[in-house]
Formats: structure tokens, sequence, C-alpha cells
């Protein structure tokens, strides 16, 4: 679909992200990420993928094969049949982000009780209210489910009932010889049955 509030909240934040970087100092570069096809099967998931952006108005290359470009963003990628490259996509310090992002919450009286773990959310006088295992509470006016895998649960536990859908992510290290060999992200493309 096109349109959607997911999309206009993606270009959005990718963009605000991007400006918040620069204006706070935070380590950021806009590298660009190739989305690799390594078989014929692979090639139609990219269509899908290519035509979905284009129709959302999404800065997106179609590369083909060894002739259509790819060597000129990666050079030393041997296997793949076809790619995508999107040139928005971009990495940031993490370390530096939340850092930065840490101490503003703090300066705007912004409270962080950790690391006592959250058993349930309730509330008290319309202000969602977090309950703590060592039986204290806090109220607030938002109040962030940064729970990871138990924030489906917590969720839960205050009556909401999205579905999160899980998805594995595996992330490599390259050594600094291989590394130096490596101009941008690189991604396999996904295959719905690998859920």
């Amino acid at each position: 679909e096109s349109n959607t509030l997911k999309h206009k909240l993606c270009i959005r934040g990718r963009n605000q992200l991007y400006d918040f970087c620069s204006k706070y100092g935070v380590p950021h570069r806009k590298s660009g990420k190739l989305l690799i096809a390594l078989d014929k099967s692979e090639v139609e998931l990219l269509d899908i993928i290519y035509n979905r952006a284009v129709k959302n108005q999404i800065p997106i290359h179609y590369l083909y094969g060894r002739t259509g470009g790819i060597d000129a963003f990666e050079p030393y990628l041997k296997r793949y049949e076809g790619a995508l490259y999107s040139p928005e996509t971009g990495i940031l310090d993490q370390h530096e982000f939340i850092i930065k992002l840490t101490a503003m919450f703090i300066h705007l009286s912004g409270q962080f009780n950790k690391p006592s773990k959250v058993i349930g959310l309730d509330e008290d006088f319309g202000k969602p209210m977090v309950i703590f295992a060592n039986n204290d509470s806090m109220s607030a006016d938002l109040v962030v489910n940064a729970a990871g895998i138990g924030a489906q649960t917590l969720a839960n536990s205050y009556g909401f009932s999205n579905k999160i859908r899980y998805v594995k992510g595996e992330y490599y290290q390259l050594s600094h010889r291989m590394a130096a060999k490596v101009n941008g992200l690189i991604y396999p493309v996904h295959r719905p049955d690998s859920d």
C-alpha cells in the first residue's frame, strides 16, 4: 500500500533522525544499503519490493548483475543475481545517540526507574501507572514500553492486544582487513518462508 501511516512515519522519522544527528553532533553517515538476491526466485521478491518503493516515492535503484552497477558499490561482492540500492539508508553511533537522548530526557525532568522489574501496568487518576516487583509504582503522562522480548506480556497486562511478530536478525562484524573491502550495508532479501 502507498501513503500508509507507517510509510509517512518512516519517511518523517528518517529525516528527523538525520536532522537530530546533525544538530547534536551524533556521528552518522548516509551509507546506502544493498538488498541482495542470491537466485532467480529472490529476484522476484526484489521486484515486489522495488514496485512498492516506487509506488511510495522512496528513492531506490534496481541493479542487475556485474554490468548493472553492483560492482560500483561493492566490487568484492561475488554471488548475486540482482540487487536494490537504497541511497537514503544510513548508520549512526548508537552509543552516542542514546547518551544524547538520555541527557535530553533528564534535562526535561524525565525519570528512569531501573533496574526494577516491571510486573504490570495500571491507571492512577487517568494516567498510566507502572508497577514494579519491589512493590513500588510510578505514574506518568507517558510510559515507554522498552521491555524487549517481554514487551508483549507487559502491553497485554494493560489491555493492548497488538500481536508482535518476532523476526530474527543476524549481524556479523568483519575483520579490519575485510571491512576495508565493504563500502556499505549489505542485506539478503527477506524470504517470507524464513519467518
